[in-house]
């Protein structure tokens, strides 16, 4: 299984955004490594599409895209691990990330 640090860099480099659960923050490449460096979410993670996300977009603080369509924002909810939700281009294939190759695209 993989850890949560290292489902959260693939999706990163996959062109995925992350959006911390609590704080409905947008986490960037800096603190991708900063997490990694300080050794947080090490614990095995897995990306669930399972359960109900709280966070309503990869820029929930952004006010004006309160009322935007989800084309518009170009953004689709890929799954979530424990402490993040993972958001992938919706004009693209499906992301590949952690232990679930049965519901995700194999092309690139």
């Amino acid at each position: 299984m993989n850890q949560e640090i290292e489902i959260l860099l693939e999706a990163h480099r996959q062109g995925c955004l992350i959006v911390d659960k609590d704080s409905h923050i947008l986490l960037e490449q800096d603190g991708l490594s900063e997490a990694q460096g300080a050794g947080l979410y090490r614990k095995d993670g897995i990306l669930s599409e399972e359960g109900s996300v709280d966070v309503s977009g990869p820029f929930p603080g952004c006010l004006q895209f309160g009322a935007a369509p989800e084309s518009a924002l170009g953004f689709r909810v890929l799954g979530e691990t424990e402490h993040f939700v993972v958001f992938y281009p919706s004009k693209g294939p499906i992301p590949r990330l952690g232990p679930r190759p049965d519901i995700c695209s194999t092309s690139m």
